[in-house]
């Protein structure tokens, strides 16, 4: 059984949904970018090929499991090099099938262009893909109306919070952020709602409601304003 569902976007995008997460295939003139790869669930570099038969660069946005699971379909994935240890655990593919990313490098699609921004917090390497000529952002998981993960190894409330200050200020060159959960489409009045809860948080006014543990780890639910982050005990993140 197939695990993915299409989804166009428009301007020239196409979701692939896979369960819960969601990757992006955006095509240019000559090449196209795929997203994230998700969990690995189906045979994702077939699917690939139906929608896009030409030179194909491929992205993660960060190392989590549902965003690596299918790397090993494809002969090189690039990403930011802080994230390489946990793409590799969650991947089963060794670090000479990754190539490095970073704040600054853009990938040439042929007439459309996307830039690599720097977001860590939600994971050390966390990036995002910035298109000013069609103003969108692929936000990885760095903005959704779900709670974001900030319980797991490597999260930082701190570098978080610096992290969607910077993308506030950067949506001046964006209108649509694409993200990988949640609604496909988030406004960027996200971000200052994020923001909130974080300050919130970061400061203590916001109690937050204790869950089961996520893969062993602490997690607790913060709420505020309709945005939402689950973190650890306060006192062992690095806030």
């Amino acid at each position: 059984m197939n695990p993915y569902r299409i989804v166009e976007m428009g301007n020239g995008v196409t979701a692939i949904e896979e369960g819960a997460v969601r990757m992006f295939l955006v095509r240019g003139k000559t090449r196209a970018a795929l997203i994230d790869t998700g969990f690995g669930g189906g045979a994702l570099m077939r699917q690939v090929e139906e929608l896009w038969p030409g030179p194909l660069t491929v992205v993660n946005t960060h190392g989590h499991m549902d965003h690596v699971g299918a790397n090993r379909q494809f002969a090189q994935v690039l990403a930011h090099p802080a994230d390489w240890p946990e793409i590799c655990r969650n991947s089963g593919c060794g670090a000479e099938h990754l190539r490095p990313l970073q704040a600054g490098d853009r990938l040439e699609l042929g007439q459309r262009t996307l830039e690599v921004r720097e977001t860590p917090g939600h994971t050390p390497g966390s990036i995002v893909l910035l298109e000013r000529d069609r103003r969108l952002l692929f936000g990885g998981d760095n903005v959704s109306d779900r709670p974001i993960f900030l319980c797991l190894p490597g999260a930082s409330l701190r570098e978080y919070l610096e992290s969607l200050r910077r993308l506030q200020e950067w949506s001046r060159d964006y209108d649509i952020i694409y993200a990988a959960h949640g609604k496909a489409e988030q406004p960027v009045a996200q971000i200052h709602a994020l923001i909130c809860c974080c300050t919130c948080v970061q400061e203590g006014s916001l109690t937050g409601t204790e869950l089961e543990p996520y893969g062993g780890h602490a997690r607790n639910l913060y709420e505020h304003n309709g945005a939402a982050i689950y973190c650890g005990h306060l006192s062992l993140i690095h806030i």
